[in-house]
């Protein structure tokens, strides 16, 4: 009889995913996260402030400058193609 309901038992646990009928609710915690929290807020504040001093530099390039090398490059293009058009 005791052998039957065993056996029976280890059918039914083999047949089905043989999980189990207590579940253990817990909340987890990390030991590290609020270090880890005081961590980004320090490095969020040190990118606000890399950012703030980034918009407030002046560009060093002239634009007028280049604008007029452009000219320049293009007028001495143009005088190659004639001197290799016209011999």
């Amino acid at each position: 009889m005791e052998n039957t309901l065993l056996s029976e038992k280890i059918i039914y646990i083999m047949r089905t995913t043989g999980g189990t009928d207590n579940r253990n609710f817990y909340v987890r915690k990390s030991l590290g996260k609020e270090q880890r929290q005081l961590e980004l807020l320090r490095i969020t504040k040190e990118n606000e402030m890399i950012l703030h001093r980034l918009n407030q530099c002046k560009p060093h390039y002239n634009v007028k400058s280049w604008h007029e090398d452009w000219i320049k490059t293009l007028k001495v293009m143009d005088r190659k193609n004639n001197q290799e058009n016209n011999p």
